[in-house]
């Protein structure tokens, strides 16, 4: 609801269900309309990263193949986590490191570093927390 008002700004809501955990809407409704649509780039966060697997992850399914399938329909994925996020693993894999072209993170962890060495991981955009 942040957007509502801007007159420069157009929010679509994909429908589907909302999460009991998050504030996600996501299951089949949601990944229908997303396949019917293009995106320039898709936003997605995850519950945690496993740079040793090249995997990250949420604790939920459904948000697990909501990201999946946004990543499929975009031109570019951007992935973004905080330092909480790193050496972790949840239950569903949303996705693969080799496959998210930036990754904005607070981190500057050894994982975050290593992944920063690697040729085939994605570009690493590290941001400050501090406003």
């Amino acid at each position: 609801l942040t957007f509502f008002g801007h007159e420069n700004c157009t929010t679509h809501v994909l429908g589907g269900a909302l999460g009991r955990r998050s504030p996600d809407l996501s299951g089949q409704v949601t990944c229908n309309a997303l396949r019917e649509l293009r995106l320039d780039v898709a936003v997605v966060g995850a519950d945690a990263v496993d740079t040793e697997a090249g995997e990250f992850y949420s604790a939920e399914q459904a948000t697990a193949i909501l990201s999946r399938t946004a990543q499929t329909r975009a031109d570019t994925t951007y992935l973004c986590v905080d330092a909480s996020k790193f050496d972790r693993r949840a239950i569903a894999v949303a996705g693969r490191l080799v496959a998210v072209d930036v990754l904005f993170t607070d981190s500057d962890s050894d994982s975050v570093l290593r992944l920063k060495q690697t040729k085939k991981g994605p570009e690493i955009v590290r941001v400050s927390t501090k406003v």
